[in-house]
């Protein structure tokens, strides 16, 4: 067999054409891997944004149970208020004595100090369980009624 010579144009042609088959073989390979790299991230990105629902939710949860929970606060600084004004109230209502505190409050009743009284100008000088300092008139002895007064 004798070898022909194409024309250089149809070479050039036959070139070009070999080198854009193998050129979309290759676009192709690429395309199918970057198209699988895209997809993974897609995946990776909606769990991402699922997760960021997740703690939308959970913020707002965590909202409401502040809020629920400065409720709280407020109403037991409440409570404690209407007990301090209890506790003002003198132990005798016309003309009744009152009865004795129950043992269990007397439990909790702070340990009694036997240093001598302070000059109190009339208040009792004993520390409560707060640690502050009693604000009921004190009898004779430096002391108010439930603290030993």
């Amino acid at each position: 067999m004798s070898r022909t010579r194409l024309p250089s144009w149809l070479s050039a042609l036959l070139a070009g054409a070999v080198l854009f088959i193998v050129g979309l073989l290759v676009g192709g390979a690429v395309t199918l891997s970057e198209r699988s790299r895209l997809e993974t991230r897609n995946t990776s990105l909606e769990a991402d944004l699922a997760e960021a629902g997740q703690l939308a939710a959970l913020d707002a949860a965590r909202r409401e149970a502040e809020s629920e929970l400065a409720a709280r606060d407020k109403t037991i600084e409440d409570l404690q208020a209407q007990v301090h004004r209890l506790d003002e109230v003198p132990a005798e209502v016309e003309g009744e004595r009152a009865e004795a505190p129950p043992e269990s409050i007397a439990k909790r009743s702070p340990p009694v100090r036997t240093d001598p009284p302070a000059v109190s100008g009339g208040r009792c000088t004993a520390t409560t369980l707060k640690g502050t300092r009693c604000k009921r008139n004190a009898r004779s002895n430096g002391r108010c009624w439930q603290h030993e007064g």
